[in-house]
């Protein structure tokens, strides 16, 4: 489940520096 957590972090990371 941690790999999830960094995979989300990640995603969010992209989304953030996509907004």
């Amino acid at each position: 489940k941690k790999k999830i957590c960094e995979l989300y972090a990640k995603v969010l990371g992209s989304q953030e520096a996509l907004h």
